[in-house]
């Protein structure tokens, strides 16, 4: 046994960081080439020390020691977040963060794809710095494992992150005891070679310091490219050295004996830039992808305008009035009669233009479902907690369930498990979704179509309307569903949400050649496809 925390059952881990540790800190988060770079390393440091000292006063536990090691941390952290703790056996990844109320567990790729850097368990630490030092903690929000961020975790190409719903977090750090003997570790493929000559060159390219993010170039590094650049000691710390090298070295530099306050005013300085640059960086991501797609661009003056970020220097040159912008990025809605939905053709491949699947939206919608937790997970906060660890079935399981249960909702939910964790396998349920905005105005709501070709010939389809409203993903209570048979005028079923539904859903079977419509409305609206199987 590697600890023993039964004191901490169904409580947060509450810490305080000691001024000696914030003073280190503070020194080795001036080693970076850049204020977010200083800043991650502040509050990486801050976290993982603390909780070193924590784990040390512990006389139940092993010899913590950091991984990959402690030499490496200045090297890792200019470029990612996130730090490894190995106790006994076990490997722990702590994610920190100052968000006091986050939606979502965001761990990086690195940590969940590189063999050597995998965690058994992931700690999302919420840091709290404040300019009196005995004010300043660390809490443990709570934590979960690698095979459940790698299965069910949802991955953001854009940012190269697993992600999970706060309400999948574990609170209660007991569970961590109980799961000892039990594997945490998804399997994953080891990366690819990484030749010398490509190694040199992608240093050359991200040894510039202004490129504040290099793992986030997506067009310009696949991430097993990076993956393997940066697992390398020797190239990671080449690369660490090559961005330092290009800063300024300061004629005064920063003397040892800087007051504390001094110090602190320089952390919170430094954490307001990187909130500021991290703010204007999100803004540049969203709006570059339509400067791409859309060569004629109605506003070409704020196409060829530069937004301060940190990877880019140069000024703002020209500003246009939001509504401009606004009209572009919102245009007027274009509402077309529905046509027949031929789902035959989506086992194809082939989708309706306005049913065309949009990654995004599932995604959204993947989560929402993920809110919901299944009865037995309802039991108690340790089963739920057990169950959040456990509940990771093998995709041959999952596959078996969908060709041979008799119980269609079994069906669907292996069906469904499968498409979240791998939606290129062949077994999986041919899923689109429609954004219903347009049709039933004020209300964010998305109806969506999954299918399953059974063998007996019939195909299973489940209908499900979700709430996109971002605060509680709550659906308005008194909305309804109805499904007709159109051969013969008959309404099949009708579901009406009831208060605190995150979505309701219906099943049906169908033949080949069979039509039926789907009704949604909501007070005086409603939207209605019509279907053929």
């Amino acid at each position: 046994m590697i600890y023993k925390l039964a004191e901490h059952k169904n409580e947060y881990l509450h810490l305080p960081i000691l001024p000696s540790i914030q003073e280190q800190a503070w020194k080795q988060s001036q080693h970076h080439s850049h204020t977010i770079a200083r800043h991650n390393s502040y509050i990486n440091y801050l976290s993982l020390y603390t909780l070193i000292d924590w784990f040390r006063n512990e006389q139940t536990l092993a010899e913590s020691v950091i991984y990959p090691s402690a030499k490496s941390l200045s090297s890792i952290w200019e470029v990612v977040n996130g730090a490894g703790i190995k106790l006994g056996e076990r490997q722990i990844v702590i994610i920190p963060c100052e968000i006091s109320e986050f939606e979502e567990f965001s761990v990086p790729q690195e940590w969940v794809d590189i063999p050597e850097w995998v965690g058994d368990y992931y700690l999302a630490i919420q840091v709290n710095l404040e300019p009196e030092e005995d004010e300043c903690w660390i809490e443990v929000c709570g934590f979960t494992t690698h095979s459940y961020l790698k299965n069910l975790g949802k991955y953001n190409f854009h940012d190269r992150t697993y992600a999970i719903t706060v309400d999948n977090l574990i609170q209660d750090i007991t569970v961590m005891e109980i799961t000892l003997p039990l594997e945490m570790k998804a399997e994953i493929p080891e990366l690819p070679h990484l030749s010398a000559v490509k190694a040199e060159e992608l240093l050359q390219m991200f040894a510039n310091s202004s490129i504040y993010s290099p793992r986030l170039r997506v067009n310009d590094i696949t991430f097993e490219e990076w993956a393997a650049l940066l697992v390398n000691d020797s190239w990671r710390q080449k690369l660490y050295e090559q961005r330092m090298s290009k800063l300024v070295t300061l004629s005064n530099p920063v003397s040892t004996n800087t007051t504390k306050a001094a110090q602190g005013i320089s952390s919170k300085i430094d954490h307001i830039v990187a909130w500021i640059t991290t703010t204007l960086k999100n803004i540049r991501d969203l709006v570059e992808p339509i400067f791409e797609h859309d060569s004629e661009i109605l506003i070409p003056e704020l196409k060829n305008a530069h937004l301060p970020i940190a990877y880019e220097a140069e000024p703002i040159t020209y500003f246009q009035p939001l509504d401009a912008f606004l009209e572009y990025l919102i245009p007027d809605p274009v509402i077309d009669d529905p046509v027949i939905v031929k789902l035959g053709n989506w086992v194809q491949g082939k989708f309706e233009l306005d049913w065309q699947p949009q990654r995004d939206l599932l995604e959204r919608m993947t989560a929402i479902s993920k809110k919901t937790p299944s009865p037995v997970m309802k039991s108690s906060p340790v089963m739920r907690d057990i169950n959040l660890v456990l509940e990771t079935p093998s995709e041959e399981d999952l596959v078996n369930d969908i060709c041979n249960t008799q119980d269609d909702n079994k069906r669907w939910q292996s069906a469904e498990l499968l498409w979240q964790k791998n939606p290129q396998h062949s077994a999986c349920p041919i899923i689109s979704a429609k954004d219903l905005g347009v049709y039933l105005l004020g209300y964010s709501l998305a109806l969506m179509v999954g299918i399953i070709p059974k063998s007996d010939g019939e195909i299973l389809i489940i209908l499900r309307v979700y709430s996109l409203e971002q605060e509680l993903y709550l659906l308005p209570t008194g909305l309804k569903l109805t499904i007709t048979d159109l051969r013969d005028n008959i309404v099949v079923t009708t579901m009406e949400s009831q208060t605190g539904d995150i979505y309701i859903e219906s099943k049906i079977n169908g033949s080949s050649g069979e039509y039926f419509s789907v009704t949604v409305t909501l007070n005086d609206s409603s939207f209605t496809q019509e279907f053929v199987i």
